[in-house]
C-alpha cells in the first residue's frame, strides 16, 4: 500500500522547487508596500508584486510574490541551486547548512558539498554531478505538528493492532523524504514518520499532499523496523540517508558506506562509489538519536487507543 502510495504521489509531482531564470538585473523598479515588494514600471505603473531576484550592494536576495525567500534552498530550472540565509542573503563560499558543509562558487551557485566537517568534497562527489532535483511543496514542521497531534490516538491504535503488548507509542515530528535512484528526484510533498516504542522502531506514518490536502497513513508489521533499528544502533548519532532504489528496494545508507536493506533482493547500488555522498541530502537523512534528544516527538501512552477489540 504504502509503496502504491509513493508511486501515486511521485507521479502528481512534476514541478521543481522553484522555477525561475537565471539570476537577472531586473529592468522594471521594485517597492516596499505594506510588507511586499512590488514592480512598477518607469511610468509608475504597477506590475503587482514581485518575484526574482534583487540585488542590494554586493549582496543578492530572492523575492516569491513579494515576499523575501529566507533559510532555504532555491532550484532554478532544476539544474543551478542556490540558498538563502537566514537574513535572505544569497550563501557564497563555503558555509555550514543543517550540520554539513557546502560550497557556492561567486555567483551563488552550488557547487559541491564538504561533509561534516568543511573542506574539500567528499571523496571528490559534487553535488551538479548528483543531478539530484526536488519536487513538490515540503510539508512544514508546524503542518506535520498539527496533524500528529490531530491523529496521534488514531495512528497509535493502528500500529497496536501489528504489535500488541507495545507500551507507550512515540511518534516523531521529524521524518525524512525518499530520493529515487532511477531520476534521482526527492518528493517533497511526501514524509515518512518514524514511530518507535522502547527505543525500538515499530512502524512508520507517511505524510503526503494530494489535492492540497495531506493525508495521513500509518503502517506497522514486518520485520522493516528491526532493521532500521539494527541500523541506527550502529550508527549513533549519525544521519542516515533512505533511498528508493527501485520501486520494490528501500535502502538506508549510513556514512560508512554500508548499505542496509528492508527487504531481501540484490543491491543495485554496490558499484557505486561513495555512495552516502552521492545520495545523502538534507531532505532524505535522519538521526534517530537525535530525534530522541531533541524531544521531537509525540507520545501516546500505554493503553491509549479508539479501537476496542471484542
Amino acid at each position: 500500500m504504502k509503496k502504491k502510495i509513493k508511486a501515486l504521489v511521485s507521479a502528481l509531482t512534476a514541478a521543481a522547487i522553484l522555477a525561475c531564470s537565471s539570476v537577472p538585473a531586473y529592468a522594471d523598479k521594485v517597492k516596499t508596500v505594506d510588507g511586499l515588494l512590488y514592480r512598477y514600471s518607469d511610468s509608475g505603473e504597477s506590475k503587482g508584486v514581485y518575484t526574482g531576484w534583487v540585488k542590494k550592494g554586493a549582496d543578492r536576495y530572492y523575492y516569491k510574490n513579494g515576499k523575501m525567500l529566507k533559510s532555504c534552498w532555491l532550484a532554478v530550472k532544476g539544474k543551478k541551486t542556490y540558498y538563502l540565509r537566514k537574513n535572505g542573503k544569497m550563501a557564497v563560499g563555503t558555509i555550514k547548512i543543517g550540520g554539513k558543509y557546502y560550497t557556492f562558487d561567486e555567483k551563488g551557485r552550488l557547487y559541491e558539498y564538504g561533509g561534516d566537517s568543511g573542506g574539500g568534497a567528499v571523496s571528490g562527489t559534487s553535488l551538479s554531478e548528483r543531478s539530484i532535483s526536488t519536487t513538490g511543496t515540503a510539508i512544514t514542521a508546524e503542518e506535520i505538528r498539527e496533524i500528529i497531534e490531530r491523529e496521534k490516538v488514531n495512528i497509535a491504535s493502528v500500529i497496536r493492532l501489528e504489535t500488541p503488548g507495545a507500551g507507550d507509542i512515540n511518534i516523531s515530528l521529524v521524518g525524512y523524504s525518499h530520493l529515487q535512484t532511477d531520476d534521482n528526484t526527492i518528493a517533497l510533498d511526501f514524509v515518512t514518520l518514524p514511530v518507535f516504542s522502547d527505543n525500538k522502531l515499530i512502524g512508520d506514518v507517511t505524510l503526503f499532499r494530494y489535492d492540497g490536502e495531506i493525508h495521513c497513513t500509518p503502517a506497522a508489521g514486518g520485520p522493516g523496523w528491526a532493521i532500521k533499528t539494527n541500523m541506527f544502533d550502529q550508527n549513533p548519532g549519525k544521519d542516515i540517508a533512505f533511498v528508493y532504489a527501485g520501486q520494490y528496494m528501500e535502502l538506508m545508507i549510513a556514512p560508512d558506506d554500508t548499505i542496509y536493506k528492508m527487504w531481501e533482493g540484490e543491491t543495485p547500488l554496490d558499484d557505486v562509489a561513495d555512495r552516502y555522498a552521492k545520495y545523502a541530502t538534507e531532505y532524505n537523512t535522519f538521526s534517530f538519536s537525535k530525534m530522541i534528544a531533541d524531544k521531537n516527538y509525540v507520545t501516546v501512552p500505554a493503553g491509549t487507543s479508539n479501537i476496542t477489540l471484542r
